[in-house]
């Protein structure tokens, strides 16, 4: 998790932080559940990897999710998963940042 530089006292992270994640790590996404946030920085191949690692037989696909939160988080609010229904609605959005594009094979 991010150092509490740049943060105001309120603890979220300032626009300034966000640039600087921004410039570091490339795409960054704001999930948010109620009041609730998280920031996370778009997974890598390594993440992916690590996420899939953690649910072999794909039975358990929250550990999927749930690796990628722990590996990609910059921020996240306090309490953010205390509670199970929040942290399945986090879980569900991690689909939306992982971009699996496929791609196009040709026989020649």
């Amino acid at each position: 998790m991010a150092t509490q530089k740049n943060q105001p006292v309120g603890g979220r992270p300032t626009p300034e932080l966000l640039e600087e994640w921004k410039k570091k790590y490339g795409r960054i996404h704001q999930l948010k559940v109620g009041e609730f946030i998280m920031i996370l920085r778009e997974p890598k191949t390594v993440d992916i990897e690590r996420a899939l690692a953690a649910d072999p037989k794909g039975k358990k696909v929250f550990n999927f999710n749930r690796s990628i939160i722990e590996n990609c988080k910059l921020y996240e609010d306090a309490g953010a998963r205390e509670d199970d229904k929040r942290l399945q609605r986090f879980f569900n959005a991690i689909d939306q940042i992982i971009d699996m594009q496929e791609a196009d094979v040709k026989e020649l």
